[in-house]
């Protein structure tokens, strides 16, 4: 079961990237489509155990999100969420805390 589901979550980043590849060719740096990309990206790396990965991804998204003129809130803590969660499963509870006040 547990290769099925690994085989699943390679061929899904196999997609993820091909998207997240065409959105950078078709919209603007700081596009929120290039955001949900990477969103999608981090929360997979996530699911694979590859937490430093995942921040990174997350990372971008947030960046990405709060750059936008128009800041969809939900969007943003969403990402906040998501950082917050990678670096606890990575053991940083500080950095984890920090995010959160």
């Amino acid at each position: 079961m547990a290769c099925q589901r690994d085989g699943a979550l390679a061929e899904a980043e196999k997609y993820y990237k091909q998207a997240l590849s065409l959105r950078e060719k078709i919209y603007r740096a700081n596009h929120p489509g290039i955001a949900e990309s990477y969103e999608n990206l981090g929360t997979l790396h996530f699911y694979q155990g590859r937490y430093r990965d995942a921040l990174a991804m997350h990372l971008r998204a947030l960046e990405i999100r709060q750059s936008v003129a128009e800041v969809d809130a939900v969007s943003v803590s969403t990402s906040l969420h998501n950082v917050g969660g990678d670096y606890w499963m990575l053991g940083r509870y500080m950095e984890s805390e920090k995010d959160r006040c």
